[in-house]
């Protein structure tokens, strides 16, 4: 969910009788990095050395 809205939803018949993902152990990764193709290398003094995050909402139907 962003800011309390659905960001996406997958279901069965998306995915066309392929391997449904979830049904296996996974984790969730949350990276903060700051880079790609940026015109000069990012100074880290710059941005900040933390993540905040508030909170994750993980729903397993029943």
């Amino acid at each position: 969910m962003l800011n309390k809205k659905p960001y996406h939803i997958l279901t069965l018949e998306d995915i066309n009788g392929q391997p449904y993902p979830f049904n296996d152990t996974f984790y969730l990764v949350m990276n903060l990095s700051v880079g790609s193709n940026l015109p000069v290398p990012p100074i880290a003094s710059q941005y900040p050395a933390f993540l905040s995050i508030d909170y994750v909402l993980v729903f397993e139907k029943n």
